[in-house]
């Protein structure tokens, strides 16, 4: 991971990372929204970061962000979700 785009930030190692932490998020998750819902909340998470990203100048990073976020709008099946993103992207300066 390059540090320098993220603050010098260093993530966390693996092994020092407890995996129930995110299945118990993972389990309430899946108990209260549906496909569908987490595939349009996930598309919008990316679309913040790509856009963040842009504004940050931190292009190539934007650039992965906003393709997660048009592969999960994809996935949610929302022709108008996807429409929503491009034009978010359009006004924040994301390429894609």
């Amino acid at each position: 991971m390059d540090t320098e785009s993220h603050g010098g930030h260093h993530p966390p190692q693996f092994s020092e990372i407890d995996p129930v932490v995110y299945i118990t998020r993972a389990l309430e998750e899946l108990r209260s929204k549906s496909l569908v819902e987490i595939q349009i909340e996930t598309a919008l998470v990316w679309c913040g970061r790509a856009c963040a990203a842009a504004r940050l100048g931190i292009h190539r990073d934007s650039d992965e962000y906003a393709h997660e976020a048009i592969a999960h709008a994809a996935l949610s099946g929302d022709d108008a979700l996807l429409k929503y993103i491009r034009g978010l992207f359009a006004q924040y300066g994301v390429m894609v």
